[in-house]
């Protein structure tokens, strides 16, 4: 290793080398299909830069045990943060999208809690080495929106609650842990669901797009997801927007067709269900 190279210059080639793809062995212990390219000279020049053969294994194998080791971590973080998508795609197709993001947004981040959250932003953009339809991308996005939603609203910190006679006095904000999402396919259904049988498989692939509307939120240890009516969904959006009970309210009256006389016998319902739950904080 040379003794006159600066840390963090030393620290960069590293980090260059571990983020080459898979190759060889490493490659073939995984799912992730062969690579023509064979393996990576950066690894290999890297290799030679910094470190000394050992008794048994030359500069290249010495650096191939932590590379292996990082590109493994990696993929099995994004497998145990999006078990719905690998479902839904299927192990191969999954593989190769974590892979592709993987590369197109490396790990920042000192913790592995926030290594899939562009994940939604990357997958319209995949081309995915085995054809996929556009339902299939277009429901695993939704599957990607949800399970992101997941991860943030179990991480998201907790504000004082405000009390329900509070709502109309003050500025209001949703806790960090509530995470709305309107999504155009059943895969809130498809995520509680362990296993994904082919007649399954079928049913959700028939599914029309229809806007679903879901709160995702944390209640204890355990995060939960639900589905609301629109108008539910509205008010919340509207509170989230403007801070105010009272022009949240007005703005969502000034749409058309949205509050039904059926909404609105139950609005005060609503917010008892949701004052008791904790969701409202001071903005």
């Amino acid at each position: 290793m040379p003794g006159d190279m600066p840390l963090l210059a030393l620290q960069q080639h590293m980090l260059r080398a571990l983020q080459e793809p898979l190759s060889g062995e490493s490659r073939t212990r995984t799912a992730l299909a062969p690579r023509p390219e064979g393996a990576s000279h950066v690894v290999s020049q890297v290799a030679d830069l910094l470190l000394t053969p050992s008794a048994s294994l030359r500069p290249a194998e010495r650096l191939e045990l932590y590379h292996r080791q990082y590109w493994f971590r990696l993929l099995d973080a994004l497998e145990e943060d999006f078990p719905a998508l690998q479902r839904w795609l299927g192990t191969a197709a999954f593989w190769d999208l974590a892979e592709g993001y993987l590369l197109a947004h490396p790990s920042r981040s000192f913790t592995l809690r926030h290594l899939g959250y562009a994940l939604p932003a990357y997958l319209p953009k995949h081309a995915f080495r085995n054809p996929v339809t556009a339902l299939d991308t277009a429901f695993a996005l939704d599957l990607a929106r949800l399970e992101v939603a997941l991860c943030q609203a179990f991480e998201a910190g907790e504000r004082p609650p405000l009390a329900g006679a509070a709502l109309g006095e003050s500025t209001i904000a949703l806790q960090p842990y509530v995470k709305l999402l309107s999504l155009d396919y059943p895969v809130d259904t498809l995520w509680r669901q362990r296993r994904l049988s082919s007649a399954r498989r079928e049913r959700f692939a028939r599914a029309q797009p229809r806007t679903r509307w879901l709160i995702v939120y944390r209640r204890g240890s355990r995060v939960e997801v639900e589905r609301v009516p629109r108008a539910a969904f509205a008010i919340l959006v509207a509170l989230q927007n403007t801070g105010h009970l009272e022009r949240a309210l007005e703005d969502v009256a000034t749409v058309p067709g949205l509050l039904r006389c059926q909404d609105q016998s139950r609005i005060a319902d609503w917010f008892s269900q949701w004052v008791a739950r904790g969701w409202f904080c001071a903005g």
